[in-house]
């Protein structure tokens, strides 16, 4: 938030207001003169006399020249964004910051259409994979690594198995809570939720899960953007990644067979030819360099190549990949 502030100090200058030319077509947002508020729907201003344009064609360039100076490595200090961030927070921050500051709408691939039903939501990967899968998350077996409590208990009651057959753990199902949102509207590739109660907390650009109030499985998302209204409801606008994804497990391919890590949550995605959308795979975020090896276990171990990002956010990394 300090950063914000002060960049907001910073650039403020870039940003002019202008009177209305009569005639002249109002763009999406103005100002009201007489009204003790920020920006407002153009639609709602029935007197223009009083209404002003706002131009941040200067402040878009500026974001844009910034972000693309931090794609070549100039310190943030250097372009004046402070000392007390990384050079990656302040690319994030500004990609989140471009289109509310330059006034800029989402373009929409797909029309919305008004709807009503609850979706059910899920955040974090492990509640994520659990609602996936259907199942708590394990090792597997080539790769399972015991926690002492089920060491103990293999080890007292190991004489009473059967040592021919495989020893069977006991897994506790553990429920992961999900919070229900109220479809506002959607189209084929998003949603536009509203939950009017205490639930967890979102951030943007965070990865979810959501089942569809039409629909019996969860899907993966990514939340757009985030709106506090007035009466302390919080409404979110929530983009599907494309394909309907497998909840699998996934490490670092490690050098040596002996240092190992164990396996973590990921997910993998089809390919969606008609959205051009290729395979990929979710992962941590903080995982992905080009060009690194994970094991994939799907059914099998898969090697795999990590090739390109796709997309990211605060908790994960959506990555294209192939099989060597």
């Amino acid at each position: 938030l300090g950063l914000v502030r002060r960049w907001a100090s910073s650039w403020s200058p870039l940003v002019t207001v202008h009177s209305v030319v009569p005639g002249e077509p109002l763009p999406p947002s103005v100002v009201d003169l007489m009204k003790d508020a920020g920006l407002c729907a153009s639609r709602d201003c029935l007197q223009t006399e009083n209404v002003r344009r706002v131009d941040s064609g200067r402040l878009a360039m500026q974001i844009n020249q910034t972000r693309q100076q931090l794609r070549e490595r100039i310190s943030p200090a250097q372009l004046g964004l402070g000392e007390d961030c990384t050079a990656s927070q302040c690319q994030r921050l500004l990609a989140r910051l471009a289109r509310p500051w330059a006034l800029l709408r989402a373009t929409r691939q797909f029309r919305r259409h008004v709807t009503t039903g609850k979706s059910k939501v899920c955040a974090g990967f492990a509640g994520m994979h659990y609602c996936i899968s259907g199942k708590e998350f394990a090792q597997p077996e080539s790769a399972r690594v015991y926690s002492r409590d089920e060491f103990d208990r293999l080890f007292a009651f190991r004489h009473t198995l059967d040592p021919t057959q495989r020893l069977d753990v006991r897994q506790t199902q553990v429920g992961f809570a999900v919070d229900e949102w109220e479809v506002l509207d959607q189209s084929a590739t998003g949603f536009r939720l509203m939950r009017s109660t205490a639930g967890r907390r979102i951030a943007p650009e965070q990865l979810l899960s959501i089942c569809p109030h039409d629909g019996s499985a969860h899907l993966l998302a990514q939340v757009m953007w985030l709106m506090q209204e007035q009466g302390g409801g919080l409404i979110a606008g929530i983009s599907a990644l494309p394909g309907k994804p497998q909840a699998v497990a996934a490490r670092p391919l490690a050098r040596e067979a002996a240092h190992s890590e164990p396996y973590s949550r990921a997910f993998m995605l089809p390919a969606v030819p008609a959205m051009a959308s290729e395979q990929s795979l979710v992962i941590p975020q903080g995982w992905f360099h080009s060009g690194r090896l994970l094991e994939v276990y799907v059914d099998g171990v898969w090697r795999v190549r990590l090739d390109r990002l796709l997309g990211d956010g605060p908790d994960f990394a959506r990555v294209s990949f192939s099989v060597t």
